[in-house]
């Protein structure tokens, strides 16, 4: 990425949380459930998928920041939604977490301004 286009990505990147939760109130909870077919999933999966998914880039961007030119960390989507059963796991408790995740956000952000 071209560093005069960083900026607005990250600032971008950090308004997800509003943008999230805009979105997610246009669908009445009872839909959050539904599944269009067996290999797809819910928006209640979707949700609990953005928080592992939030949780996996806090640590890589922290690893990044700290440990320039290692490896980073992959995982299995699927396999965790399957294995950590997210239908029952509860979306407001992930909608939480992805938002504590957005509360020290700013400091990786700013962070991620000064990376060559």
């Amino acid at each position: 990425m071209r560093s005069d286009k960083r900026p607005a990505k990250i600032e971008s990147y950090g308004k997800a949380y509003g943008v999230l939760t805009e979105a997610l109130a246009k669908f009445p909870r009872g839909m959050w459930r539904y599944k269009p077919a067996s290999d797809q999933w819910s928006i209640h999966e979707i949700v609990v998928h953005i928080a592992d998914s939030e949780a996996n880039s806090y640590i890589r961007c922290r690893r990044f920041l700290a440990e320039p030119g290692q490896p980073l960390m992959a995982y299995d989507e699927t396999g965790w939604a399957r294995e950590l059963n997210y239908h029952a796991q509860d979306p407001d408790d992930a909608l939480e977490l992805f938002r504590c995740w957005f509360c020290t956000g700013p400091l990786h952000r700013r962070a991620f301004l000064n990376v060559p």
